[in-house]
């Protein structure tokens, strides 16, 4: 029998997608930051003050985007470093451990000529256990999305 995981659906401002994915799955969002500890073997302040260090960057790549990590925030009943620490996980442990591939295809590649992007990531097998399947739709013109990833962890557009 094959892995079932909830399905979170959002819509709304970037605000309103954070604090509805929050809400939604704010559960296993505490969970997933109990699985980030457990497996870097760091603790929380560690993380979420080295989670810090790459609000500048999110701030100008989008800055619906941290409106929508505020939300998650708000949703979950979480610090605004724990949702922070949710999209930079690796990043805030400095670690190369896990890997992703991204790709992108356009033109004649596709069927209608539409762009389609995707990514994956490598990561232990207890990820599954916070795994979920999101659909956004933005008001704001952004993209719409829908894709497996972890709960609260958001989708970065940057066409803000």
């Amino acid at each position: 029998m094959g892995l079932e995981f909830p399905l979170i659906e959002v819509n709304g401002t970037a605000y309103e997608m954070g604090r509805q994915h929050g809400e939604q799955a704010g559960d296993l969002v505490r969970k997933y930051l109990i699985l980030i500890e457990r497996l870097t073997g760091k603790p929380r302040e560690f993380l979420c003050r080295n989670a810090h260090r790459f609000l500048g960057v999110i701030e100008r790549l989008s800055p619906k985007y941290v409106e929508e990590v505020r939300g998650l925030a708000d949703g979950a009943g979480i610090s605004y470093s724990e949702a922070l620490l949710c999209q930079v996980r690796s990043q805030a442990l400095y670690s190369g451990e896990a890997g992703c591939t991204a790709f992108a295809l356009r033109g004649e590649a596709t069927l209608d000529g539409n762009v389609l992007i995707g990514q994956n990531q490598e990561f232990e097998p207890e990820f599954a256990e916070v795994a979920l399947v999101l659909r956004v739709c933005p008001a704001d013109g952004r993209p719409g999305a829908l894709m497996l990833t972890f709960a609260g962890q958001l989708v970065l557009t940057c066409n803000d």
